[in-house]
């Protein structure tokens, strides 16, 4: 929020964020609790797409300009990306290739993984660093325009339903159209919650209250 000209830090919004982290944690350490895991698994990550939207509009993100913002967006996310990909490459290289450590069960070939990091499709926990990428720019990219506050929203959670149905079909599920269309389906989901999170703001802005 802005406050005599300056920005003034929501406490709300870090707690929500610390909370956010603490679960994601807490999800991928759990054994042995299906229950609990499903439960964090249903809002940890939404929680952070949609905060990143809700921030968007209560700090006027949108009034700087385009390039400034895609250079912004990829610093912030795409360096981190990369820096953590080469170095989860160098230390499978060396364990996998070098010293000849057979693979466990369900793990990636190192040629799968440099084909994931090279494409934005992730290693690991990492998809989630070009996903919201991807879904913010777009965000960015499509509320520059003018439209009703319900278009977006309903538009990207549509949008998003139907690239997550379209993973379950047999011609996609089997088929190497399955890795492209569910990392699509990750951005469009992201996007999705960024745009709650924006539309929330603009009611709160404009002393509407949801809650």
């Amino acid at each position: 929020m802005m406050e005599n000209g300056q920005m003034k830090r929501m406490e709300y919004v870090d707690v929500a964020k610390g909370i956010g982290i603490v679960s994601m944690l807490i999800g991928h350490h759990i054994q042995g609790a299906e229950l609990l895991g499903k439960w964090i698994y249903s809002f940890h990550m939404p929680l952070f797409f949609f905060l990143t939207g809700y921030l968007y509009e209560t700090r006027k993100t949108r009034a700087e300009a385009g390039a400034a913002l895609f250079r912004k967006q990829a610093e912030r996310l795409l360096y981190p990306y990369v820096t953590f990909s080469v170095l989860m490459l160098l230390w499978k290289f060396v364990f996998h290739v070098v010293c000849g450590v057979p693979y466990t069960n369900g793990e990636d070939p190192f040629g799968i993984m440099v084909l994931n990091a090279l494409t934005t499709n992730g290693i690991h926990a990492l998809w989630f660093l070009p996903a919201m990428f991807w879904a913010s720019t777009a965000y960015l990219i499509l509320s520059r325009r003018e439209h009703p506050v319900w278009m977006l929203p309903v538009l990207s959670v549509l949008a998003a339903v139907i690239l997550s149905k379209l993973t379950h079909f047999p011609v996609i599920h089997e088929s190497a159209f399955l890795r492209p269309v569910n990392y699509a389906a990750r951005a469009v989901l992201g996007l999705s919650y960024i745009c709650l999170g924006a539309c929330y703001a603009k009611r709160e802005l404009s002393g509407i209250r949801l809650m």
